[in-house]
């Protein structure tokens, strides 16, 4: 087993340290460019979860109001039903007639297994941290496949399958099996794809690519095995994971002198016009309430999303940001009902590719925007791929992607 490459300072020095020390933090260091060179070494731990109705009813709830939410049940014919709130605030059951997972929400499923004393001084885990000075975290886009049988390539990662999975052991959980939501035993398997260095000389960002995949699982299935058959050489390639997910974390140095939070945009000055005449919309204004929620659901304790004084006098920013995977969320979301509406309920989300480029805050307007690539009417309605965008409270693009639309 590798060892983590970062030895983690305690909480209580850590902070003084990097304050102080930071002017010492060269790239041209050999001990720093070593640390960043073997992170994608570094070996994390896997994250268990018993897939039961709770955590995606509990963020349907949180959701209901700001986007329309989909449920889809397992019937013979999936046939999600759309509502502007969940159709009951009673739990699923887990027993009689199982809901699938819907997209995005493996995202409040198997949290980070990291103790508090683990946690850096904003609240973020260590699972990716590169090390000082590079201590302050953004989200800076990623991408997301869901496993279908009937069309496997969801998108441009690739059609390949990884078929040295034979292990014994791997007859106890069958090959892409559903994320039915019936209580049965899954993994999140996470790695560090790669590690680059962009920004000049004292001003660098560290990015971080993760890739996340997600497969059932047996009861007592030895961790080797599962290693073997979930991860994958290439990300193109699918092993026995029915998602996966790419994130893009972008690790900066600690603003030095005053920080003033008192702008619109806490330093992105630069506005991207948005795309025009979208074929679909959806106008909300996340709430304080949404993101603690969400905060607490994925179990995450960044005091970006929570603190309105750190987020002001430490990061610069006039108010608490929009989690990135909180707005993964709301698109994919509202996304899935526009086209479950508009195909009868045949059309699913294959997968998603995006980039955040401007923050978003709470209490702000934020508006969800789609349009279809060309035409996709002869392989269904809403088939194909549509251009995905999120507008900021001026109209600016915040973040942009790309979804592919397949039916089932």
């Amino acid at each position: 087993m590798l060892a983590n490459t970062f030895k983690r300072p305690s909480i209580s020095a850590l902070l003084p340290r990097i304050i102080h020390s930071q002017s010492r933090h060269s790239l041209s260091s050999s001990a720093l460019r070593t640390q960043l060179d073997q992170l994608p070494q570094r070996r994390i731990p896997l994250f268990y979860d018993y897939l039961t109705p709770q955590q995606s009813h509990l963020l349907n709830l949180s959701l209901s109001g700001f986007v329309p939410t989909t449920a889809t049940f397992n019937d013979a014919q999936p046939q999600p039903t759309t509502t502007t709130t969940p159709t009951t605030s009673t739990l699923p059951s887990s027993a009689l007639n199982p809901p699938l997972m819907p997209a995005g929400h493996h995202l409040v499923y198997f949290p980070p297994q990291v103790p508090t004393s683990q946690l850096l001084p904003d609240g973020t885990d260590t699972l990716h941290y590169p090390g000082p000075p590079f201590n302050r975290r953004m989200w800076a886009g990623g991408w997301v496949r869901w496993y279908n049988s009937n069309n496997n390539n969801n998108g441009n990662k690739g059609n390949k399958d990884n078929n040295n999975v034979n292990d014994h052991n791997a007859a106890k959980a069958p090959r892409h099996k559903p994320l039915l939501l019936d209580g049965q035993r899954a993994v999140c398997m996470e790695g560090i794809r790669d590690v680059s260095v962009k920004g000049k000389e004292g001003d660098e960002k560290v990015f971080v690519g993760v890739e996340r995949r997600v497969a059932v699982v047996g009861e007592g299935e030895d961790e080797e095995v599962i290693r073997r058959r979930v991860w994958t050489k290439d990300e193109g390639e699918w092993g026995d994971a029915v998602v996966v997910e790419r994130r893009n974390l972008v690790f900066m140095r600690d603003r030095e002198g005053m920080v003033d939070g008192g702008g619109d945009d806490g330093g992105f000055r630069r506005v991207v016009k948005a795309p025009t005449n979208p074929d679909f919309s959806h106008l909300l204004i996340p709430s304080r309430s949404l993101l603690f929620r969400f905060s607490a659901l994925t179990f995450n304790a960044h005091s970006i999303h929570l603190d309105p004084s750190y987020a002001r006098d430490v990061e610069g920013y006039p108010d608490v940001l929009v989690h990135g995977p909180l707005t993964l969320t709301l698109m994919l979301t509202a996304f899935q009902s526009h086209i479950s509406d508009i195909s009868a309920g045949q059309a699913v989300i294959g997968s998603i590719e995006y980039r955040n480029l401007a923050p978003l805050f709470v209490e702000r307007e934020m508006r969800i925007c789609a349009k279809q690539k060309g035409n996709g009417e002869s392989a269904g309605a809403g088939a194909g791929a549509w251009d995905i965008w999120v507008e900021g409270p001026e109209g600016g693009l915040a973040v942009k992607g790309t979804v592919h639309v397949l039916y089932q």
